[in-house]
């Protein structure tokens, strides 16, 4: 049977994914509302100063999102800025700045349902939530759908932190329900490499814009399955990640640490409706 590195590895190759140079970087501070020493903001200041030409949206030099890139690069000045300048290249050429008025993701949206920004934790983190079981990942692959279903994931991404920066933050929170999630629709092939670049765009561009992932109702299967996507997250990706079994027992109490229950709907412990 093949390991599960090299079964990432056959998965990377064959469909033409490069890993960047975020693997195994860890992660500091990074939201707005943090007190920085004096050498963060020393680093602030340069980064600031190294990419002042390339920036064009206003929340770009906040010294929160600065320091997304600035903790996910380990404090290296120099990467950070490489890594920022690529983020701002790639927005321009897959027009980022309007995917939320995209057409073809505002369709798909409908078969793929979330909801966004309805939660907000204790500490000020707004949260997204899914039920993942509704997510037919393999009838998009098999239906032509991965370029507009990347859109729409990217657009979460977007949507999430456009939503966290209306209220003075740079990270938020996922609830994810892993209800319904079965091999054959989720796990196939093709979903694998698509969840791996999904995994790379997110590292790539949103990094340590996850405050945290949460997933209940998770089935052993699909944490083997993650195990391949791993190697291909920052370490500040992996600590936020948090995976729970069907034992409400085991959930509810982490979920109720962050959240007070009106601020979450009952599938996931709390009592906001709908």
């Amino acid at each position: 049977m093949l390991s599960l590195h090299l079964s990432c590895c056959i998965i990377l190759t064959l469909f033409g994914i490069k890993l960047d140079e975020f693997v195994g970087i860890s992660a500091t501070r990074a939201d707005s509302d943090q007190k920085y020493t004096q050498e963060e903001k020393l680093a602030l200041d340069k980064l600031r100063r190294i990419v002042s030409n390339s920036l064009y949206l206003d929340y770009q030099n906040e010294d929160g999102y600065l320091m997304n890139w600035l903790s996910h690069r380990n404090m290296d000045i120099n990467a950070a800025a490489r890594a920022l300048e690529n983020n701002i290249q790639w927005r321009k050429q897959n027009d980022i700045d309007n995917i939320l008025n995209d057409k073809e993701v505002l369709k798909l949206q409908k078969s793929y349902p979330a909801t966004y920004g309805k939660a907000v934790d204790k500490e000020g983190y707004p949260g997204n939530e899914m039920i993942y079981g509704n997510w037919n990942m393999r009838k998009a692959m098999v239906a032509g759908k991965r370029s507009q279903l990347f859109r729409l994931i990217i657009s979460s991404f977007e949507r999430m932190t456009t939503i966290a920066r209306s209220v003075g933050k740079h990270q938020f929170v996922s609830l994810i329900d892993m209800q319904g999630y079965n091999l054959r629709e989720h796990g196939c092939f093709a979903c694998m490499a698509f969840y791996a670049d999904i995994a790379i765009s997110y590292e790539n561009n949103y990094p340590n814009s996850v405050y945290k992932f949460i997933a209940i109702n998770t089935p052993g299967i699909y944490e083997s399955a993650f195990e391949i996507l791993r190697p291909l997250m920052s370490k500040s990706t992996q600590d936020a990640i948090n995976f729970f079994g069907s034992n409400k027992n085991d959930w509810q109490p982490f979920i109720l640490n962050l959240f007070s229950k009106e601020q979450i709907p009952p599938r996931f412990g709390g009592t906001r409706t709908p």
